[in-house]
Protein backbone atom coordinates (compact mmCIF):
# COMPACT_ATOMS: atom_id res chain seq x y z
CA UNK A 1 0.00 0.00 0.00
CA UNK A 2 2.78 2.31 1.01
CA UNK A 3 4.63 1.61 -2.23
CA UNK A 4 1.46 2.24 -4.21
CA UNK A 5 1.06 5.68 -2.61
CA UNK A 6 4.70 6.59 -3.31
CA UNK A 7 4.28 5.59 -6.98
CA UNK A 8 1.14 7.76 -7.20
CA UNK A 9 2.89 10.78 -5.68
CA UNK A 10 5.81 10.36 -8.06
CA UNK A 11 3.43 10.26 -11.04
CA UNK A 12 1.65 13.40 -9.85
CA UNK A 13 5.02 15.20 -9.40
CA UNK A 14 6.14 14.31 -12.92
CA UNK A 15 2.86 15.56 -14.34
CA UNK A 16 3.18 18.89 -12.47
CA UNK A 17 6.78 19.40 -13.67
CA UNK A 18 5.72 18.73 -17.30
CA UNK A 19 2.95 21.32 -17.06
CA UNK A 20 5.41 23.91 -15.54
CA UNK A 21 7.92 23.46 -18.34
CA UNK A 22 5.21 23.56 -20.99
CA UNK A 23 3.88 26.99 -19.76
CA UNK A 24 7.21 28.84 -19.80
CA UNK A 25 8.21 27.50 -23.21
CA UNK A 26 5.16 28.84 -25.02
CA UNK A 27 6.45 32.44 -25.12
CA UNK A 28 3.05 33.65 -23.98
CA UNK A 29 4.44 36.43 -21.78
CA UNK A 30 3.01 39.91 -21.34
CA UNK A 31 5.36 42.52 -22.69
CA UNK A 32 5.31 45.81 -20.77
CA UNK A 33 6.62 48.73 -22.70
CA UNK A 34 9.26 50.61 -20.75
CA UNK A 35 8.33 54.13 -19.57
CA UNK A 36 10.40 56.74 -21.29
CA UNK A 37 12.02 59.03 -18.78
CA UNK A 38 10.80 62.63 -18.86
CA UNK A 39 13.66 64.91 -19.91
CA UNK A 40 13.21 68.62 -19.21
CA UNK A 41 13.76 70.90 -22.20
CA UNK A 42 16.72 73.01 -21.12
CA UNK A 43 17.78 76.11 -23.03
CA UNK A 44 21.56 76.37 -23.20
CA UNK A 45 22.89 79.44 -21.40
CA UNK A 46 26.10 81.06 -22.55
CA UNK A 47 28.70 81.43 -19.79
CA UNK A 48 28.74 84.91 -18.29
CA UNK A 49 32.46 84.90 -17.55
CA UNK A 50 33.49 86.08 -21.02
CA UNK A 51 32.09 88.78 -23.24
CA UNK A 52 32.30 88.02 -26.95
CA UNK A 53 32.67 91.13 -29.08
CA UNK A 54 29.51 91.73 -31.06
CA UNK A 55 29.84 90.85 -34.75
CA UNK A 56 27.75 93.91 -35.47
CA UNK A 57 29.55 97.24 -35.72
CA UNK A 58 29.65 99.51 -32.72
CA UNK A 59 29.42 103.24 -32.62
CA UNK A 60 32.58 105.28 -33.07
CA UNK A 61 32.46 107.57 -30.04
CA UNK A 62 33.83 110.54 -31.93
CA UNK A 63 32.22 113.94 -32.02
CA UNK A 64 32.15 114.72 -35.74
CA UNK A 65 32.51 118.23 -37.04
CA UNK A 66 31.97 119.79 -40.46
CA UNK A 67 33.96 122.86 -41.39
CA UNK A 68 32.40 125.91 -42.99
CA UNK A 69 34.45 127.29 -45.84
CA UNK A 70 36.51 130.21 -44.56
CA UNK A 71 35.11 133.28 -46.30
CA UNK A 72 35.96 136.50 -44.44
CA UNK A 73 33.30 138.51 -46.27
CA UNK A 74 30.42 136.30 -45.16
CA UNK A 75 29.05 135.25 -41.83
CA UNK A 76 28.86 131.45 -41.57
CA UNK A 77 25.61 130.00 -40.37
CA UNK A 78 25.20 126.92 -38.31
CA UNK A 79 23.30 124.08 -39.83
CA UNK A 80 20.43 122.90 -37.63
CA UNK A 81 21.27 120.02 -35.40
CA UNK A 82 19.59 116.76 -36.25
CA UNK A 83 18.47 114.27 -33.72
CA UNK A 84 19.78 110.74 -34.20
CA UNK A 85 17.38 108.14 -35.47
CA UNK A 86 17.04 105.46 -32.80
CA UNK A 87 18.17 102.05 -33.95
CA UNK A 88 16.15 98.98 -33.07
CA UNK A 89 17.41 96.98 -30.14
CA UNK A 90 18.87 93.53 -30.68
CA UNK A 91 16.51 90.73 -29.67
CA UNK A 92 18.93 89.40 -27.08
CA UNK A 93 19.65 91.97 -24.35
CA UNK A 94 23.15 90.62 -23.75
CA UNK A 95 24.19 91.45 -27.32
CA UNK A 96 25.48 94.98 -27.91
CA UNK A 97 23.34 97.10 -30.18
CA UNK A 98 24.96 99.75 -32.38
CA UNK A 99 24.06 103.34 -31.53
CA UNK A 100 24.36 105.85 -34.31
CA UNK A 101 26.22 109.03 -33.37
CA UNK A 102 24.74 112.48 -33.84
CA UNK A 103 24.90 113.77 -37.41
CA UNK A 104 27.73 116.19 -37.96
CA UNK A 105 26.90 119.87 -38.04
CA UNK A 106 29.02 122.80 -39.26
CA UNK A 107 31.30 124.66 -36.86
CA UNK A 108 30.36 128.32 -36.65
CA UNK A 109 33.23 130.79 -36.93
CA UNK A 110 34.41 131.55 -33.38
CA UNK A 111 34.40 135.34 -33.79
CA UNK A 112 30.72 135.49 -34.79
CA UNK A 113 29.31 133.41 -31.98
CA UNK A 114 27.59 134.79 -28.87
CA UNK A 115 29.11 134.08 -25.49
CA UNK A 116 28.12 130.64 -24.24
CA UNK A 117 28.09 129.16 -20.79
CA UNK A 118 30.84 126.67 -20.16
CA UNK A 119 29.23 123.24 -19.74
CA UNK A 120 29.96 121.42 -16.54
CA UNK A 121 31.28 117.89 -16.72
CA UNK A 122 29.14 115.37 -14.83
CA UNK A 123 30.56 114.51 -11.44
CA UNK A 124 30.42 111.12 -9.85
CA UNK A 125 31.63 110.50 -6.30
CA UNK A 126 34.97 108.74 -6.07
CA UNK A 127 36.29 106.60 -3.27
CA UNK A 128 39.08 108.31 -1.29
CA UNK A 129 41.56 105.66 -2.40
CA UNK A 130 41.00 106.63 -6.04
CA UNK A 131 41.44 110.38 -5.66
CA UNK A 132 45.13 110.23 -6.62
CA UNK A 133 44.36 108.14 -9.70
CA UNK A 134 41.61 110.53 -10.79
CA UNK A 135 43.95 113.50 -10.43
CA UNK A 136 46.63 111.78 -12.48
CA UNK A 137 44.10 110.76 -15.11
CA UNK A 138 42.92 114.35 -15.45
CA UNK A 139 46.47 115.43 -16.24
CA UNK A 140 47.09 112.59 -18.69
CA UNK A 141 43.92 112.61 -20.81
CA UNK A 142 43.94 114.94 -23.83
CA UNK A 143 41.48 116.15 -26.45
CA UNK A 144 42.34 115.74 -30.15
CA UNK A 145 40.57 118.27 -32.36
CA UNK A 146 40.80 118.07 -36.15
CA UNK A 147 39.18 120.91 -38.10
CA UNK A 148 38.66 120.45 -41.85
CA UNK A 149 39.02 123.35 -44.25
CA UNK A 150 37.04 121.79 -47.05
CA UNK A 151 33.43 120.71 -47.21
CA UNK A 152 34.46 117.34 -48.63
CA UNK A 153 35.47 115.84 -45.28
CA UNK A 154 34.20 115.76 -41.72
CA UNK A 155 36.24 117.00 -38.79
CA UNK A 156 36.30 115.33 -35.42
CA UNK A 157 36.87 115.72 -31.73
CA UNK A 158 38.18 112.71 -29.83
CA UNK A 159 40.30 111.77 -26.84
CA UNK A 160 43.69 110.28 -26.07
CA UNK A 161 45.92 109.47 -23.12
CA UNK A 162 49.62 110.18 -22.63
CA UNK A 163 51.31 106.82 -21.93
CA UNK A 164 54.92 108.03 -21.96
CA UNK A 165 56.15 111.10 -20.09
CA UNK A 166 58.18 112.11 -23.17
CA UNK A 167 54.93 112.85 -25.01
CA UNK A 168 53.61 109.61 -26.58
CA UNK A 169 49.82 109.45 -26.81
CA UNK A 170 47.62 106.39 -27.26
CA UNK A 171 44.33 106.98 -29.05
CA UNK A 172 42.09 105.20 -31.55
CA UNK A 173 42.66 104.93 -35.28
CA UNK A 174 39.49 106.73 -36.31
CA UNK A 175 40.64 109.80 -34.37
CA UNK A 176 44.24 109.70 -35.62
CA UNK A 177 43.26 109.50 -39.30
CA UNK A 178 42.53 113.23 -39.36
CA UNK A 179 46.21 113.94 -38.76
CA UNK A 180 47.17 111.54 -41.55
CA UNK A 181 45.32 113.84 -43.96
CA UNK A 182 47.08 116.90 -42.56
CA UNK A 183 50.49 115.25 -42.92
CA UNK A 184 49.65 114.29 -46.50
CA UNK A 185 47.65 117.20 -47.92
CA UNK A 186 48.59 120.01 -45.56
CA UNK A 187 46.80 122.14 -43.00
CA UNK A 188 44.73 123.88 -45.67
CA UNK A 189 42.72 120.62 -45.88
CA UNK A 190 42.77 119.46 -42.25
CA UNK A 191 44.41 120.92 -39.15
CA UNK A 192 44.72 118.99 -35.90
CA UNK A 193 45.84 120.00 -32.42
CA UNK A 194 46.17 118.52 -28.95
CA UNK A 195 44.16 120.26 -26.26
CA UNK A 196 44.45 119.77 -22.50
CA UNK A 197 42.75 120.91 -19.33
CA UNK A 198 39.17 121.58 -18.31
CA UNK A 199 37.82 123.14 -20.45
CA UNK A 200 40.10 122.01 -23.27
CA UNK A 201 42.73 124.54 -24.29
CA UNK A 202 44.83 124.33 -27.46
CA UNK A 203 48.42 123.37 -26.56
CA UNK A 204 50.41 121.06 -28.81
CA UNK A 205 51.22 119.94 -32.32
CA UNK A 206 51.60 116.23 -33.00
CA UNK A 207 52.31 113.57 -35.61
CA UNK A 208 51.13 110.01 -36.10
CA UNK A 209 53.90 107.53 -35.27
CA UNK A 210 51.88 104.35 -35.77
CA UNK A 211 48.48 103.32 -37.08
CA UNK A 212 47.60 99.79 -38.27
CA UNK A 213 47.64 99.77 -42.07
CA UNK A 214 44.89 97.16 -42.12
CA UNK A 215 42.59 99.50 -40.22
CA UNK A 216 43.20 102.24 -42.78
CA UNK A 217 42.42 99.87 -45.64
CA UNK A 218 39.24 98.64 -43.95
CA UNK A 219 37.97 102.09 -42.86
CA UNK A 220 39.25 104.56 -45.43
CA UNK A 221 35.97 106.43 -45.93
CA UNK A 222 34.90 107.13 -42.35
CA UNK A 223 35.83 110.81 -42.70
CA UNK A 224 32.97 111.29 -45.15
CA UNK A 225 30.48 109.16 -43.24
CA UNK A 226 27.90 110.80 -41.01
CA UNK A 227 27.42 107.55 -39.08
CA UNK A 228 30.81 105.81 -38.87
CA UNK A 229 30.82 102.42 -37.19
CA UNK A 230 33.43 99.78 -36.55
CA UNK A 231 34.21 96.51 -34.80
CA UNK A 232 37.17 97.59 -32.67
CA UNK A 233 39.65 95.46 -34.60
CA UNK A 234 43.03 97.21 -35.03
CA UNK A 235 41.37 100.27 -33.51
CA UNK A 236 44.37 102.06 -32.00
CA UNK A 237 47.06 104.56 -32.96
CA UNK A 238 50.13 106.21 -31.44
CA UNK A 239 50.89 109.92 -31.61
CA UNK A 240 53.96 111.95 -30.69
CA UNK A 241 53.83 115.51 -29.38
CA UNK A 242 56.30 117.42 -31.54
CA UNK A 243 55.87 121.07 -30.54
CA UNK A 244 53.63 123.74 -29.08
CA UNK A 245 51.06 125.76 -30.97
CA UNK A 246 52.32 128.94 -29.31
CA UNK A 247 55.92 128.31 -30.35
CA UNK A 248 57.21 128.04 -26.79
CA UNK A 249 59.32 125.13 -25.66
CA UNK A 250 57.87 121.75 -24.70
CA UNK A 251 57.79 120.75 -21.03
CA UNK A 252 60.55 118.46 -19.83
CA UNK A 253 57.96 115.78 -19.10
CA UNK A 254 54.23 115.19 -19.41
CA UNK A 255 51.76 113.75 -16.94
CA UNK A 256 51.29 110.17 -18.08
CA UNK A 257 49.89 106.74 -17.22
CA UNK A 258 51.75 103.62 -18.39
CA UNK A 259 50.10 100.65 -20.05
CA UNK A 260 49.46 97.84 -17.61
CA UNK A 261 51.09 94.44 -18.01
CA UNK A 262 48.43 92.77 -15.87
CA UNK A 263 45.19 91.20 -17.03
CA UNK A 264 41.99 93.01 -16.00
CA UNK A 265 39.33 91.24 -14.01
CA UNK A 266 35.58 91.59 -13.68
CA UNK A 267 34.36 93.74 -10.79
CA UNK A 268 37.68 95.59 -10.83
CA UNK A 269 37.35 99.27 -9.95
CA UNK A 270 38.52 101.63 -12.67
CA UNK A 271 38.59 105.32 -13.58
CA UNK A 272 37.55 106.57 -17.01
CA UNK A 273 38.59 109.82 -18.63
CA UNK A 274 37.87 111.59 -21.89
CA UNK A 275 36.19 114.50 -23.61
CA UNK A 276 32.65 113.35 -24.45
CA UNK A 277 30.92 115.97 -26.58
CA UNK A 278 27.73 114.46 -27.90
CA UNK A 279 25.37 116.72 -25.96
CA UNK A 280 27.28 119.91 -26.76
CA UNK A 281 26.89 122.45 -29.52
CA UNK A 282 29.67 122.93 -32.04
CA UNK A 283 30.54 126.25 -30.41
CA UNK A 284 30.96 124.55 -27.06
CA UNK A 285 33.13 121.83 -28.60
CA UNK A 286 35.44 124.48 -29.99
CA UNK A 287 35.50 126.92 -27.10
CA UNK A 288 34.28 125.25 -23.91
CA UNK A 289 34.74 121.48 -24.10
CA UNK A 290 34.81 119.99 -20.57
CA UNK A 291 36.88 117.03 -19.50
CA UNK A 292 35.03 114.15 -17.85
CA UNK A 293 36.70 111.82 -15.34
CA UNK A 294 34.53 109.29 -13.47
CA UNK A 295 34.77 105.96 -11.71
CA UNK A 296 33.28 102.64 -12.74
CA UNK A 297 33.60 98.87 -12.56
CA UNK A 298 34.62 96.36 -15.22
CA UNK A 299 31.51 94.29 -15.88
CA UNK A 300 32.69 92.02 -18.68
CA UNK A 301 35.92 90.81 -20.26
CA UNK A 302 35.74 89.53 -23.80
CA UNK A 303 37.55 88.50 -26.93
CA UNK A 304 38.21 90.15 -30.24
CA UNK A 305 39.26 88.09 -33.24
CA UNK A 306 39.64 85.03 -31.03
CA UNK A 307 42.04 86.73 -28.62
CA UNK A 308 40.71 86.32 -25.09
CA UNK A 309 41.07 89.22 -22.68
CA UNK A 310 41.21 91.75 -25.52
CA UNK A 311 38.12 93.79 -24.59
CA UNK A 312 36.63 95.18 -21.41
CA UNK A 313 33.19 96.63 -20.80
CA UNK A 314 32.03 99.16 -18.22
CA UNK A 315 28.28 99.55 -17.86
CA UNK A 316 26.25 102.71 -17.48
CA UNK A 317 28.77 105.55 -17.52
CA UNK A 318 28.52 109.20 -18.52
CA UNK A 319 31.73 108.83 -20.55
CA UNK A 320 29.86 106.66 -23.07
CA UNK A 321 29.26 109.47 -25.55
CA UNK A 322 30.61 110.61 -28.87
CA UNK A 323 33.97 112.29 -28.37
CA UNK A 324 35.24 109.90 -25.69
CA UNK A 325 36.89 107.50 -28.15
CA UNK A 326 40.58 107.25 -27.40
CA UNK A 327 40.00 108.07 -23.75
CA UNK A 328 41.56 106.02 -20.98
CA UNK A 329 40.32 103.31 -18.65
CA UNK A 330 42.74 103.12 -15.71
CA UNK A 331 43.05 100.80 -12.74
CA UNK A 332 43.56 101.95 -9.16
CA UNK A 333 47.33 101.57 -9.57
CA UNK A 334 47.34 104.37 -12.10
CA UNK A 335 47.87 102.14 -15.15
CA UNK A 336 45.93 102.11 -18.41
CA UNK A 337 43.91 98.90 -18.68
CA UNK A 338 41.96 99.93 -21.77
CA UNK A 339 41.44 102.56 -24.43
CA UNK A 340 37.84 103.47 -25.21
CA UNK A 341 36.85 102.43 -28.74
CA UNK A 342 33.08 102.86 -28.64
CA UNK A 343 29.84 102.62 -26.73
CA UNK A 344 26.67 100.59 -26.97
CA UNK A 345 23.30 100.19 -25.27
CA UNK A 346 22.05 96.82 -24.09
CA UNK A 347 18.39 97.60 -24.79
CA UNK A 348 17.21 101.17 -25.22
CA UNK A 349 19.35 104.20 -25.91
CA UNK A 350 19.19 105.29 -22.28
CA UNK A 351 22.09 103.65 -20.50
CA UNK A 352 25.27 103.22 -22.49
CA UNK A 353 28.20 100.98 -21.76
CA UNK A 354 31.77 101.76 -22.73
CA UNK A 355 33.84 99.24 -24.65
CA UNK A 356 37.63 99.29 -24.56
CA UNK A 357 40.50 97.28 -26.01
CA UNK A 358 43.26 96.19 -23.66
CA UNK A 359 47.03 96.82 -23.74
CA UNK A 360 47.56 93.08 -24.23
CA UNK A 361 45.54 93.22 -27.45
CA UNK A 362 47.35 96.36 -28.63
CA UNK A 363 50.78 94.86 -27.97
CA UNK A 364 49.82 91.64 -29.72
CA UNK A 365 48.49 93.36 -32.84
CA UNK A 366 51.47 95.72 -33.02
CA UNK A 367 53.99 92.87 -32.82
CA UNK A 368 52.03 90.79 -35.31
CA UNK A 369 52.11 93.64 -37.84
CA UNK A 370 55.67 94.90 -37.30
CA UNK A 371 57.65 91.99 -35.86
CA UNK A 372 58.81 94.30 -33.06
CA UNK A 373 57.63 94.76 -29.50
CA UNK A 374 55.76 97.94 -28.68
CA UNK A 375 58.13 98.74 -25.82
CA UNK A 376 61.16 98.43 -28.07
CA UNK A 377 59.61 100.59 -30.78
CA UNK A 378 58.75 103.42 -28.42
CA UNK A 379 61.88 103.17 -26.29
CA UNK A 380 64.57 103.24 -28.97
CA UNK A 381 63.87 106.74 -30.32
CA UNK A 382 62.66 110.12 -29.13
CA UNK A 383 59.09 111.14 -30.02
CA UNK A 384 60.35 113.60 -32.64
CA UNK A 385 62.64 110.97 -34.17
CA UNK A 386 59.75 108.49 -34.27
CA UNK A 387 57.62 111.04 -36.11
CA UNK A 388 60.35 111.67 -38.66
CA UNK A 389 61.00 107.98 -39.32
CA UNK A 390 57.28 107.23 -39.69
CA UNK A 391 56.45 110.28 -41.82
CA UNK A 392 56.75 108.48 -45.18
CA UNK A 393 54.36 105.75 -44.02
CA UNK A 394 51.95 108.31 -42.59
CA UNK A 395 51.87 110.23 -45.88
CA UNK A 396 51.32 107.04 -47.87
CA UNK A 397 48.39 106.04 -45.67
CA UNK A 398 47.03 109.58 -45.74
CA UNK A 399 47.10 109.50 -49.52
CA UNK A 400 45.23 106.19 -49.46
CA UNK A 401 42.46 107.89 -47.44
CA UNK A 402 42.51 110.96 -49.69
CA UNK A 403 42.10 108.81 -52.80
CA UNK A 404 39.30 106.80 -51.18
CA UNK A 405 37.25 109.90 -50.35
CA UNK A 406 38.01 111.73 -53.58
CA UNK A 407 40.36 114.48 -52.42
Amino acid sequence: MRQHIEHLLAALGALAFALFVSYFNTGAVVHISPIEPIRPQLTPVAPDAAFAFSPEPIEFSTSTINKLLDKPTTTPKSAPSKKPTPKASAPTPAKPVPILPKPAVPIPAPSTQPTTTTPTAPEEPAAPASSGVLSRLKGSVVNILCTPHTSQVTGLSGSGVVIDSRGIILTVAHVAQGELLEQTLGSDVMSCVIRTGNPAQTKYKFKVVYIPEQWVKDNSTTLISSHPTGTGKNEFALLAITGTVSGSGLPSSFSSMPLTVDSPSTQEDVALGGYPAESLSQTQVRTALPQTVVTGTITKIGSLGGASGSTISISGTSVGQSGASGGAIANMDGEVVGVIVGSYASSENTVRSVLGITPAYIRSMFTSATGESLGSYLGNSSPVALAESYSATAERLGQFIADAIGL
